[in-house]
């Protein structure tokens, strides 16, 4: 009877731990083997003061792995669609031979009213798609509020520790469309972190709707010129952050302006941009003045903005990129040649 009694207790707190474990966010297997996509792969990274971020990630963010020798973040869209962003990267680092040395990263970035139901305690979330993709606190909980821009540091830092990625030479963060926006702004304002020092970053920013102007002049009709719009009048708003300088939000406040466009000359970025990206009518197309004033639709814009660059900016560098035949798709612009190189190589 004694036996019985204590297989009975044994058995019942076996189920107790298996169930328990079911209510919590499941880590990737330990191994060298990389995690490609689906709910395996998903867990929170915690950003400290009760906060976390869901992120998509293909190796353990916690655990030693000498085998890792480069990183990819990838930034969703507007439709905050890791889950699918994520196995894009992985099945592109396997076109490449990569998968196994390569560290793939997906955050995801919720907002208060679309998400809702799949969030979780202490997970940060915005208010709106334009709150993430700038900078801009997440939305007040009783944790407290954090900057996008600001968990993506974290995440970045926890990369470059030693005693996790010993062999970590090179990280990539890389965005499309929104997240392409989010990347653009990032990486001019993103703080100095010493645990990237012997790290390389690289910055690829693939079809973004718009770009941080770095001063009020804007391109002009027909002639590759730059002046201050003579719309200005009617369109007040066209060179306030995001689209230019004035009325920074925190996350560009605590840099400053000289040290902005420091960053911005000194950080190593490609514009990746689909050749076919040039429908005006796109149907997620930003069509506001401000964006307009950029250019007619997504390759004009960035080919206008890289000229923008090399007329104020000396010494830059960020380089344009073309992938011919493509137009507004992430999974395309990932897996071509050109995309592939800019990511991984």
């Amino acid at each position: 009877m004694r036996n019985w009694l204590i297989f009975g207790r044994l058995w019942f707190v076996a189920v107790l731990l298996c169930g328990l474990a079911g209510l919590m966010p499941m880590a990737p297997a330990v191994g060298a083997e990389p995690c490609l996509g689906g709910p395996g792969c998903w867990t929170l990274f915690p950003l400290g003061d009760g906060l976390a971020l869901p992120v998509y990630t293909s190796h353990p963010l916690d655990r030693p792995a000498p085998q890792i020798e480069r990183a990819v973040v990838v930034v969703h869209g507007i439709y905050r669609n890791a889950h699918q962003y994520f196995p894009q990267i992985t099945a592109a680092a396997g076109l490449e031979g990569l998968r196994r040395k390569t560290l793939v990263v997906a955050p995801s970035f919720a907002i208060k009213s679309d998400d809702r139901p799949r969030r979780g305690v202490g997970e940060v979330y915005w208010r709106r798609n334009r709150n993430w993709r700038r900078g801009d606190h997440s939305a007040s909980r009783p944790e407290g509020r954090i900057s996008s821009f600001v968990a993506v540091e974290r995440l970045l830092t926890q990369l470059g520790a030693q005693e996790l990625f010993p062999n970590l030479r090179k990280i990539t963060l890389v965005g499309h469309s929104a997240g392409g926006q989010f990347v653009q702004r990032f990486a001019v304002v993103q703080a100095l972190l010493p645990a990237l020092d012997d790290v390389r970053v690289r910055y690829v920013v693939a079809n973004p709707g718009t770009y941080l102007y770095l001063n009020a002049q804007r391109p002009t009709v027909g002639d590759q010129g730059f002046a201050l719009p003579y719309q200005a009048a009617r369109c007040p708003r066209y060179n306030r952050y995001s689209y230019g300088l004035e009325r920074p939000n925190w996350a560009m406040r605590r840099v400053g302006e000289d040290i902005l466009l420091a960053r911005a000359r000194e950080r190593e970025v490609i514009l990746l941009l689909g050749a076919a990206d040039n429908d005006p009518g796109h149907k997620t197309l930003n069509r506001t003045c401000a964006a307009a004033l950029q250019g007619r639709h997504r390759l004009e814009r960035g080919l206008l903005f890289k000229a923008h660059l090399d007329r104020f900016l000396a010494g830059h560098r960020t380089r344009v990129i073309q992938i011919p035949g493509v137009g507004h798709s992430s999974e395309d612009m990932f897996r071509s040649l050109e995309g592939r190189r800019a990511i991984f190589f």
